[in-house]
């Protein structure tokens, strides 16, 4: 595999959920701590020297302080936003907010979120005020837009991602450095048979944004980590990828083959030293581990 490269100077605070779309052949994201939605149509394969320059890319504001955003059929985007659940259309006119699940707990916010193979769309809420409290829960919009706690006691659920049977939940609690699984029934949307099955050391630091490939393997970014892994779906380490900044957030497989891996970065939490040592930080990277992703489903509300 080569190594991760530098693909473009977007100095994201946290840049999160990039999500490929193979239509327009695009990747978007979003930086979660920035009113800003992200697009960007990669090179068409690496130039003569070096990776061929990606397009200019197209940066919008939003209305919200999106934490994750999700592919919808019937147009725009479904989102979870610091307050709730919208739908949001950057081109204008179709958004609007569907609700607040932690409405008037001052303390919780919302958090990522990722669409699930029943069409529905699933995100987390934490204690902003108190990272390691357990007081997190896993919410559940439906395609009617209303929503319903599915999984509570989570300690910061951040990256969600399923198995490509449809039938496992993986949800990071990033607080307490583990990644956990469920089975989820995607007729119901509920999960049950909660069970630890990664912990990540102290010196990786902690576990973030997460995917699955089309081999059911599981990719994390560490946040101060200064990597990527890629874990077996029991859970056993297969490798990890070294990242230049000391924060990677997200991942998605793109590009015509599903085979480049785009990985979002960020510059929030970086001490003075680490943004003066690393002034990539926040800026959006590319690798080719040598497997496929998969296109993320459709929210169907």
């Amino acid at each position: 595999m080569r190594e991760v490269e530098h693909l473009l100077a977007c100095q994201n605070q946290c840049g999160e959920s990039p999500i490929w779309d193979p239509s327009a052949r695009r990747l978007y994201w979003t930086d979660t701590e920035n009113p800003r939605f992200f697009s960007l149509r990669p090179a068409n394969g690496p130039a003569a020297e070096g990776r061929a320059p990606a397009s200019t890319p197209v940066e919008v504001k939003s209305p919200w302080l999106n934490q994750a955003i999700g592919r919808r059929r019937a147009g725009a985007w479904v989102a979870v936003v610091r307050d709730g659940f919208a739908i949001w259309d950057p081109e204008g006119g179709g958004s609007r907010f569907l609700g607040n699940p932690v409405a008037g707990k001052a303390h919780l916010t919302m958090n990522d979120g990722a669409v699930g193979p029943d069409g529905r769309f699933y995100a987390g809420s934490l204690n902003q005020q108190v990272l390691e409290s357990s007081e997190g829960a896993l919410w559940r919009l439906d395609r009617d837009g209303a929503f319903a706690c599915i999984q509570d006691g989570l300690v910061l659920p951040n990256g969600l991602a399923f198995s490509p049977d449809g039938r496992t939940m993986y949800v990071t609690e990033m607080w307490a450095r583990k990644i956990t699984a469920f089975d989820f029934d995607p007729r119901a949307g509920t999960v049950s048979r909660r069970r630890v099955l990664v912990t990540v050391p102290e010196q990786e630091g902690y576990p973030d944004g997460l995917i699955v490939d089309a081999d059911g393997f599981l990719w994390s970014a560490h946040w101060q980590g200064f990597r990527v892994t890629r874990y077996d779906p029991q859970g056993k380490k297969e490798r990890h990828v070294p990242v230049p900044v000391p924060t990677a957030t997200c991942m998605a497989f793109g590009g015509p083959g599903l085979d480049e891996l785009y990985i979002t970065t960020g510059k929030k939490g970086l001490s003075p030293d680490q943004l003066r040592d690393y002034p990539r930080a926040g800026d959006l990277f590319v690798a080719r581990p040598g497997v496929r992703g998969m296109i993320e489903p459709e929210y169907l509300g």
